[in-house]
């Protein structure tokens, strides 16, 4: 068995291969995959080959360059305002403290630009992940956690809307 930094095989030089399942030593070498090369038929191990992370969602989402601001009141002074990471047209992510009520399940969300009157309100979502970021607050020990959002059908004006603030605070 040779080693190899690159996915193709050390002795004929073929891209043709199978992967053979995770061994247990494997795990001590982080990032490290067995092969079978299709051609010569000998194994070989790849390590730290550039493995990019699989992007499982339908439509890609746009990190935000600016404040966009997400809340659940009718307006952004009378409830918690939420920082929104990333949006796109299936849904969004938002970083929050810990200690802030957030709503489980299925409830409507409104967006809005920090600098702006005009809000995307009523968006109607569902909550799909919540995890911890591993950062705290500033000025306190309170974790901050990062939830992802699914969007559920919502009305013509609502998705020309939203579609109006991805183009305006996604980043360039």
């Amino acid at each position: 068995m040779r080693i190899t930094r690159t996915k193709r095989c050390p002795n004929c030089l073929c891209t043709q291969f199978y992967r053979v399942v995770r061994k247990k030593w494997m795990r001590l070498l982080r990032g490290s995959a067995l092969y079978h090369c299709a051609r010569c038929r000998r194994r070989f191990l790849v390590l730290g080959a550039n493995r990019k992370p699989v992007e499982h969602r339908k439509a890609t989402r746009t990190a935000v360059n600016g404040a966009l601001l997400a809340y659940t009141g009718k307006k952004p002074e009378d409830s918690d305002l939420w920082r929104v990471i990333d949006i796109g047209p299936g849904g969004l992510s938002l970083k929050y403290v810990a200690d802030q009520p957030l709503p489980n399940g299925s409830f409507t969300v409104n967006l809005s630009p920090a600098r702006n009157r005009i809000a995307v309100r009523n968006l109607p979502v569902i909550t799909v992940s919540d995890v911890p970021t591993g950062e705290t607050a500033p000025f306190s020990n309170i974790s901050v956690r990062r939830r992802g959002l699914k969007f559920e059908d919502f009305s013509l004006q609502q998705r020309m809307m939203l579609r109006w603030l991805v183009h305006r605070c996604g980043a360039d």
